[in-house]
């Protein structure tokens, strides 16, 4: 069984704590690109609404929607994506918090077990 030193949970938790402020920024790009992306949707939906005829585009709000969205397709499209991408980097994050807690607690304990030898 291998025990670990002080100094190898210390430089375990530095190490962890750069992967951890790494996902932070993946996760803050992310976040901005889909905010940018969901911004370009609305934009493109407000430009179509303006400039076609509103009998071509449907009669009730929810068929305005769809009939927007398959004008739309790639831009939807690209909006999913960067949402999926955004919730992975999201879980990235929580992973790496988590693991960077652990290892917080393994360095207090064998503080802890050093002060009491």
């Amino acid at each position: 069984m291998s025990i670990i030193t002080k100094a190898e949970a210390i430089k375990q938790l530095l190490d962890l704590n750069i992967k951890y402020v790494q996902a932070l920024s993946k996760a803050q790009q992310s976040d901005l690109a889909l905010t940018s992306s969901k911004q370009a949707l609305a934009d493109a939906k407000e430009q179509i609404i303006i400039s076609v005829d509103p009998k071509e585009l449907g009669s009730n709000a929810e068929i305005r929607e769809a009939s927007l969205n398959v004008r739309l397709k790639d831009k939807v499209q690209e909006l999913r994506e960067l949402e999926t991408v955004h919730s992975l980097n999201q879980l990235e994050v929580n992973i790496s918090k988590s693991t960077v807690n652990v290892f917080h607690r393994i360095v207090d304990a064998l503080s802890s077990a050093s002060e009491i030898e």
